[in-house]
Formats: structure tokens, C-alpha cells, sequence
């Protein structure tokens, strides 16, 4: 996660690890495999003004190593209002 490495290789199927167990800032919960399938909570920073897919994310699940694409950070900024002629 942002760059750094985690092995959670040795954690065996039904294990869990509490978040607490890492020197990862952005793990919120326990890290559990299930299926074979990692599943970890993580944080998701974001402004004041993000929209609510981010503030309240559907479950993002990845296949492969790489980036990841999060939803947007804050909302657009909206269209400057028209002035009214007096």
C-alpha cells in the first residue's frame, strides 16, 4: 500500500490479523482470508467536500497487483453562477 510491501502470505485460510499487528496506518479492521480471498478495511482519505461514493464506498475488489482506482477525492466544483443584471 502506497508503495510499501505486506506479506500476508503465512496468514492461513479462516486466519485473521488485527490491524494492530502491522505498522500500517491506513488498516482500520482485521485482515482475514476467506476463499483463498485477502479482505482488508482500509481508510480512505478524502476532503470535506467528497461526494457520496466516496464517503461511502462500495467494496472495491481487486484480481491483480497495481494501482488501484479510488473514487474522486471531492466533488467537482460547481458552475459559477450568472450574474443578474440589475
Amino acid at each position: 500500500m502506497n508503495a510499501v510491501p505486506y506479506d500476508f502470505g503465512p496468514l492461513a485460510e479462516g486466519d485473521t490479523l488485527p490491524a494492530s499487528a502491522t505498522d500500517c496506518v491506513w488498516l482500520t479492521g482485521t485482515v482475514t482470508r476467506l476463499g483463498g480471498t485477502l479482505r482488508i478495511a482500509l481508510i480512505l482519505p478524502h476532503g470535506a467536500g467528497a461526494p457520496p461514493q466516496t464517503r461511502f464506498p462500495s467494496p472495491i475488489i481487486l484480481t491483480a497487483a497495481g494501482p488501484v482506482e479510488l473514487p474522486p477525492a471531492a466533488s467537482p466544483p460547481l458552475p459559477p453562477t450568472p450574474e443578474v443584471p440589475e
